[in-house]
């Protein structure tokens, strides 16, 4: 699937030339699913782009993943602080946030609003890695403990019901049995969970979506990364 380039000015004097890829990869619908999860573009008023990614302090993969993958797909050396437990990860570039908005539709500013890209949704494997890379920033694997049994419980979080729906639709067109869940905080919705409950449902997500398996031991729960 071909990916365009923006075609857009630049009005500063100094200006880092970055890659632009040209062509979709699985790695790229990844790291696509990771910027609607933990990323955001953000648009000053002097119109100044920056693309963040908030990251937690001990998501060591993730924050590899994302470094290398900036490196490698647009040969950007992203910046970071840390701040409240969390890795701030952020490189200004309008040609980079125009390159997100015009080809996947990532909001420039808040993500009140969002759809999973119809170029993704064009190919089973790019659909997988973006909910792959969604899972790894919005979603989690736990275990549920209900009186003698305990199970294995799958989930994607987001503040938009629309696009729940459509990780829902995209879920079930692999053949999951995906239900959504409403979260609410004192009768006000702050969200929806799309989860996928139980040990079949979970080897389906290791075997065809994620590499993350959860280990049940002595020491307790732990995530790994195969």
């Amino acid at each position: 699937m071909k990916l365009i380039k923006p075609e857009i000015k630049i009005t500063t004097t100094a200006c880092t030339q970055i890659k632009i890829p040209r062509v979709l990869t699985p790695q790229i619908a990844e790291l696509i699913g990771i910027h609607f999860g933990d990323g955001c573009i953000h648009v000053k008023k002097r119109k100044s782009y920056t693309v963040t990614y908030t990251i937690n302090v001990k998501e060591n993969k993730l924050i590899e993943d994302i470094t290398l993958w900036f490196q490698q797909l647009f040969n950007i050396e992203l910046k970071s602080f840390v701040k409240d437990n969390g890795l701030h990860l952020y490189t200004c570039s309008k040609m980079l946030c125009y390159f997100l908005h015009e080809n996947f539709g990532a909001p420039l500013g808040k993500k009140d609003f969002l759809s999973i890209p119809q170029i993704i949704k064009e190919k089973d494997i790019y659909l997988k890695a973006f909910l792959r890379g969604l899972h790894r920033t919005d979603g989690c694997v736990f275990i549920k403990r209900d009186k003698k049994y305990r199970y294995p419980i799958v989930k994607i979080t987001t503040k938009c019901y629309n696009f729940s729906i459509q990780i829902q639709e995209a879920l079930i067109l692999f053949g999951f049995r995906a239900t959504i869940n409403k979260k609410v905080d004192q009768r006000s919705c702050i969200g929806y969970d799309v989860i996928l409950h139980g040990t079949k449902q979970y080897q389906k997500w290791i075997s065809e979506i994620s590499n993350r398996k959860i280990i049940c031991g002595d020491a307790g729960i732990r995530i790994s990364e195969q």
